[in-house]
């Protein structure tokens, strides 16, 4: 007798599972994470709030006052001097905002738990997606299972970046927009909608890009229903107005900083780089992303209606972040690699799940859950020295590779572009002809489930119910 559980019922026990793991690993692990790279100005622009009631930073720097939540090394300021000689920081503020009441009640734990635990929704928003589209359980736990506790979502569940917080707005409007029913039956979810997106260029400014397209993707399926399309557009239009003013007050320019860049510095590095680069390649750190491959082009041939805007909203989102907003620096700086990737992992996770779903009933299905231990597996090691590992040092050389190379180098087997000795145009060549003929061969091995298992799935996904 197999036993039945509902979908609200599985999302709450896999919520409450992601929340634990989450909250003991941070735990566990918050003393092997230094406050390094953006995060410490983050947490200060919120001490400067909670304590200063302002966002000028220029006594916060002077006071050392980033001592006081755990930074014990000096800090050159992320900020912007104004005319008037004020100091203002030059990342968003949304960031800073969110975490406003959990560092008042507890400083940097505190902030830290809140992250886990939005990132625990953040994994449930994932699972839903895949859910939502292949409409099957087993692939979509796998799936979760696969992404939300491995390399980078694991490590980005302890960490003060707004990754998180923006992934988890733009998936879950994402899935209001595939499936339109909650916003054609209430105004609110219309309006919940525009606040969701309204927020997320607070958070960065390379998410602009992503509300761009989800903005698009709304007007499209909504272009006869106009009040929903009021609600939605007014908190955007508030929220720019509002943008408008902070930057002209701390810079003198209502534009924001680094706005005329967008796509300049695109690089086939940065393309390349965060999939394949040995210190910041997704794939390095975590294999069983060499499946989203075989995944897209599942979702494009039986699920299309589906496969266009998901790829819509990642592709735009990937292009950006591969020139990080105009700054080139596609690595995401000093912090867990990949960084700019972490907000696209539910998209992702849609591609893996399906890749499982047509798997199912061949014995292909083994090397796939031999990819998704290897993940888990690379996750726990990972975090013995996460600073060594983990972390972006753009010397070229991927340290957990060369502490475990034995009777090869295994540096040697993937580009590293911070380092020109390496063969990197050789090594990206032919990491792109291997996938590619991987994702044939699994193609051509797997046929017959492709049009078997999954013709009857595009009529139940929510674009057409």
């Amino acid at each position: 007798m197999k036993l039945k559980i509902s979908q609200d019922l599985q999302r709450l026990l896999l919520f409450v599972i992601a929340l634990v793991i989450y909250l003991v690993f941070a735990l566990l692990k918050i003393g092997d994470f230094r406050l390094t790279g953006d995060e410490p100005h983050y947490l200060l622009v919120t001490h400067s709030l909670l304590f200063d009631g302002d966002i000028e930073l220029t006594n916060n720097y002077a006071n050392e006052d980033y001592k006081l939540f755990g930074r014990e090394l000096p800090m050159e300021p992320h900020g912007i001097d104004n005319k008037a000689g004020k100091t203002y920081t030059y990342h968003m503020i949304g960031l800073s905002v969110l975490i406003l009441p959990a560092y008042a009640l507890g400083n940097r734990l505190l902030v830290v738990l809140f992250m886990g635990f939005l990132t625990a929704l953040f994994s449930i928003e994932s699972y839903s997606l895949c859910h939502d589209i292949t409409k099957n359980k087993w692939a979509s736990t796998v799936a979760w299972l696969s992404t939300s506790f491995t390399s980078p979502i694991l490590f980005y569940s302890l960490q003060i970046y707004p990754e998180i917080p923006g992934g988890l707005l733009i998936v879950h409007s994402l899935r209001k927009i595939l499936n339109l029913k909650n916003l054609e039956t209430g105004s609110q979810n219309s309006l919940a909608l525009g606040l969701y997106l309204s927020f997320l260029p607070w958070l960065h400014l390379r998410f602009i890009v992503s509300v761009g397209v989800l903005l698009a993707l709304f007007l499209i399926k909504t272009r006869r229903i106009l009040r929903r399309t009021f609600l939605v557009l007014i908190p955007l239009l508030m929220s720019g107005l509002a943008m408008a003013a902070y930057n002209y007050h701390i810079r003198g320019n209502p534009l924001p900083m680094g706005s005329g860049r967008l796509f300049q510095n695109l690089s086939y590095q940065g393309f390349s780089g965060l999939f394949l680069d040995q210190e910041a390649g997704l794939l390095v750190f975590s294999p069983i992303y060499i499946l989203i491959f075989l995944g897209f082009v599942v979702l494009f041939f039986n699920w299309r209606k589906i496969f266009y805007p998901l790829f819509a909203v990642f592709v735009t989102y990937f292009a950006i972040s591969a020139s990080n907003f105009g700054y080139g620096a596609w690595w995401g700086g000093y912090s867990p690699a990949p960084r700019f990737l972490v907000s696209m992992v539910p998209l992702l996770a849609v591609a893996i799940a399906a890749s499982y779903y047509v798997a199912r009933g061949n014995r292909l299905r083994y090397p796939f859950y031999v990819l998704s231990l290897l993940s888990l597996s690379l996750a726990y090691f990972l975090s013995a020295r996460p600073e060594e590992y983990l972390y972006v040092s753009d010397d070229g050389v991927n340290n957990f590779l060369r502490d475990h190379s034995s009777l090869i180098d295994l540096t040697k087997l993937f580009p590293a572009y911070f380092n020109p000795a390496q063969p990197n145009t050789f090594l990206t060549l032919a990491w792109i002809f291997a996938l590619l003929v991987l994702t044939l061969l699994l193609l051509y091995l797997l046929r017959g489930n492709i049009y078997t298992r999954l013709r009857g799935a595009e009529s139940s996904s929510p674009q057409n119910n």
